[in-house]
């Protein structure tokens, strides 16, 4: 690892400890278009930083959800309405970046399996996430469809490995919980999990 790379990695820790999540995202982002292939624990804190950065806003939307119910907020729905769409849009945003540098980069760099499975999980993890705080049904119902796509895929590559791996157990969770919030299949979803034990 060169020492412009180990700054980088240093330098999301750092912005870690700080709470300066986005930053994180940037380091991670940037480590990972000059180095292509991560090793387990980069792709664990690339992973952990748009995490992060998105459950942020995901926490805050649901907040401003329970803040439009109380009896003060009537009077300024406009300026709710205002920030829920910029929680949104950050969302997308986020999104829209960690997809195209898994599709663009890592996804076609991967050195390995258990690295492809890893990379469409992170796939169909996000589009769920995104799908969550989506207004238009048409957007959520393209959205699920590709989580649901990307699931697949880990699934179908997931198969090469052995299934107490704790990617594929981590996918068969993450799938699980898809099926069951997302898609409201609780069938598939008890399915899923019996069969990852």
């Amino acid at each position: 690892m060169s020492e412009k790379t180990q700054d980088i990695i240093y330098n999301t820790y750092l912005a870690k400890e700080m709470g300066k999540y986005d930053e994180m995202t940037q380091y991670m982002r940037k480590y990972a278009l000059c180095c292509y292939i991560l090793t387990i624990e980069e792709r664990n804190l690339l992973l952990t930083s748009y995490n992060l950065a998105i459950n942020t806003r995901r926490t805050s939307l649901k907040k401003l959800s329970g803040l439009e119910d109380t009896p003060e907020a009537k009077k300024f729905v406009h300026l709710h309405k205002e920030y829920r769409h910029k929680l949104r849009r950050e969302v997308d945003d986020f999104v829209k970046e960690i997809i195209d540098l898994l599709d663009s980069v890592l996804i076609t760099s991967a050195p390995d399996v258990e690295s492809m499975v890893f990379y469409a999980k992170m796939k169909g993890d996000y589009y769920r996430y995104q799908v969550d705080f989506q207004s238009s049904s048409d957007a959520r119902k393209e959205t699920r469809n590709l989580a649901l796509s990307a699931y697949k895929e880990a699934t179908k590559l997931s198969h090469q490995l052995e299934a107490c791996h704790v990617t594929c157990i981590g996918l068969a969770l993450n799938f699980s919980v898809f099926y069951y919030k997302t898609l409201d299949d609780v069938y598939s979803a008890k399915r899923i999990g019996k069969k990852s034990l």
